[in-house]
């Protein structure tokens, strides 16, 4: 696959690759997370199942603000590679920078609208880790390949359109049916604990629903300039 990297890739053919496709994917970039996982196990253990339908999510803080805390988590997204390739693609500086994590396990409240194949209303260039092994039946991150170049002028039009994130249109099937998009363009990108999806929040994407009795637990560092 065209978006597939390794880890000693160089970061100018990361960055056309993302040009090209909206998105790469490191497999096994990390050989070992164990130390990450007991962290955001203990983050979701604390974490109060609330509205997000899939499980249990939760935003916390900035990546500094877990230097002493989670000092896994901390190690591997302060790297300075990661922040340097925000700009190197974007031509901009990072001014923000968010964590998220997430443990998906359940099927039977419904989708989340990121369940629904969407583009970002604010563009955001997002690291994606999996703690568990994903596959098709764990309710892997799934994309439209190439989208990213439609999603960035729907999400612009949108805006100028709308002047409001609660009113920008970012739904694919429910807002531009017209484009004639269809479930069959949906990649599933599986992977083993470890790997790493770096991604241009214009392309299309969605968070897979887990099966029966299947789950996945993920974090991922969210930067913008």
């Amino acid at each position: 696959m065209d978006w597939e990297i390794k880890k000693d890739t160089t970061s100018k053919e990361v960055v056309d690759k993302i040009r090209l496709n909206g998105f790469v994917k490191f497999s096994g970039y990390l050989e070992d997370v164990s130390g990450i996982k007991g962290e955001v196990e203990k983050i979701i253990e604390e974490t109060v199942e609330d509205d997000y339908l899939f499980g249990k999510a939760a935003r916390i803080g900035s990546v500094d603000h877990h230097q002493e805390a989670n000092p896994n988590i901390f190690n591997f997204f302060a790297q300075k590679w990661m922040y340097d390739l925000f700009a190197m693609y974007s031509g901009k500086v990072a001014n923000f920078q968010e964590m998220f994590v997430q443990h998906d396990y359940r099927n039977d409240r419904g989708v989340n609208r990121n369940g629904e194949l969407h583009f970002d209303r604010l563009w955001t260039f997002k690291y994606m880790l999996y703690l568990t092994d994903v596959d098709e039946t764990q309710g892997p991150f799934c994309t439209v390949p190439g989208s990213h170049i439609d999603g960035k002028f729907l999400r612009e039009r949108t805006w100028s359109d709308n002047g409001s994130y609660n009113k920008a249109k970012n739904i694919i099937f429910k807002d531009y049916p017209e484009l004639g998009y269809s479930e069959e363009d949906i990649v599933p990108i599986t992977g083993t604990a470890g790997t790493l999806i770096v991604f241009d929040t214009d392309l299309f994407h969605l968070g897979g629903l887990v099966q029966d009795n299947k789950d996945r637990i993920l974090i991922r560092s969210h930067i913008r300039g």
